[in-house]
């Protein structure tokens, strides 16, 4: 028996809601459940366009990450110029939050440090 298309959309919504908190962009899930000792195999697959990934709100955005946001410009700026320009110090902590930002797409990090994408 094959699942249903609506049980198939609840199974990729409830995927998509896990992995939003990774903070990665979502756009391709696979999920696949093996049943009856390993007889039957089910894949679900999303269709391009079936994925949102949920707007980043400032919800979503911890106070350091608002800092760096708010520090950051056209400009590109290294890590230890930024934890100075916030009157921090450039920490790990500081660091994982860079990483996080860049992930999400919220900033762009090139040679010369980092910045607002599109700027």
């Amino acid at each position: 028996m094959c699942p249903s298309d609506t049980l198939r959309r609840r199974l990729l919504a409830l995927a998509c809601e896990l992995l939003a908190g990774a903070g990665e962009p979502i756009t391709t899930v696979t999920i696949t459940i093996t049943a009856n000792a390993g007889n039957q195999e089910y894949v679900f697959r999303s269709q391009p366009g079936e994925i949102v990934t949920p707007p980043v709100t400032d919800a979503t955005l911890s106070p350091l990450d608002r800092a760096i946001l708010a520090a950051c410009g056209p400009e590109p700026l290294p890590a230890k110029k930024l934890a100075a320009k916030m009157g921090r110090s450039c920490n790990g902590h500081l660091r994982e939050h860079l990483r996080t930002l860049v992930r999400r797409g919220l900033l762009s990090q090139g040679p010369d440090g980092y910045r607002l994408p599109g700027l």
